[in-house]
Parts: C-alpha cells; sequence; structure tokens
C-alpha cells in the first residue's frame, strides 16, 4: 500500500520527503526507534529523521551556499573488499548474515571480486585474518565479522 501525502494537508512549517532506503536499512531504523522509546509509534520515524538529518546537517558547514565537509579518513581497502566478499556471498549464496560461511563459499566470493588467482585468494583471506575481520570456526567453516 502506498500513502501519498499530497492528498492531505500539511501541518504548518512541515513538509514531506519520500526517499527509497535498501529495506535491511529501513528494518534496522525502526528498530532502533523501537528501543529508544519502548515502542514504535506514528510520529517517531518523521522525528527521528529529521533528528538525523540535523545531525549530519551540522556535521558540514555551510559557506556561500555551498556544504563542506572535512574529509573524513577514507575505508580501508579490506573494508571495501569485506564488504564486495559480503554482498557476493548474499546474492550468490542466500547468506542473510556471515556469523557461519562455508570456507569454499569464501574462496570463491574472493575469486569473484578481486580475480581467480590463488596467490590473490590466499592473500585477502591472510589480509583478513590479520585485521581481524575473518575468524575461523573450524576445517571449513569461517566468520567474516
Amino acid at each position: 500500500m502506498r500513502l501519498s501525502l499530497s492528498k492531505y494537508k500539511l501541518p504548518d512549517g512541515k513538509g514531506s520527503l519520500t526517499v527509497l532506503l535498501r529495506q535491511e536499512t529501513l528494518t534496522n531504523f525502526r528498530k532502533f526507534i523501537s528501543q529508544k522509546y519502548g515502542r514504535y509509534k506514528g510520529g517517531l520515524l518523521s522525528l527521528e529523521t529529521e533528528l538525523a538529518i540535523q545531525s549530519y546537517l551540522s556535521e558540514h558547514k555551510l559557506d556561500t551556499n555551498t556544504y563542506t565537509t572535512s574529509v573524513p579518513n577514507p575505508l580501508p581497502n579490506y573494508q571495501i573488499v569485506k564488504e564486495q566478499v559480503r554482498e557476493y556471498l548474499k546474492t550468490r549464496f542466500g547468506y542473510t548474515q556471515t556469523f557461519q560461511i562455508n570456507k569454499n563459499h569464501l574462496i570463491q566470493a574472493i575469486g569473484a571480486v578481486r580475480g581467480q588467482d590463488n596467490r590473490t585468494m590466499r592473500k585477502w583471506m591472510k589480509i583478513f585474518e590479520n585485521n581481524g575481520v575473518l575468524k575461523f570456526l573450524g576445517t571449513n567453516q569461517v566468520e567474516l565479522i
């Protein structure tokens, strides 16, 4: 069911915003609201969204009608590759979480993302392990943290 706000009169001083978010992000945001307020009730989503946007804008400086940001530290390359591997595992094998995954599936995902060379796959397994994002659970089970 889609609700269009254009049919309804908005309260004074209010505007509407329609955004498309990943379902997982929206679900997590609603869970956050439920935990924070002990319930999920109308108006809380709007309130928390507005607070999040205000917080974001407060971190940016308005300078002659241009938002400027201080450049945050970029993500390490291994974090970017880890997210690409996680996405591959999700789409190819249907993993919703990466707590216990088959080691061969991880190797296949690394190969798909970074290349099929055995040295490359071993290198990325070692990089993940050295940076604490890969934990071996058994001979054929790993956890991608």
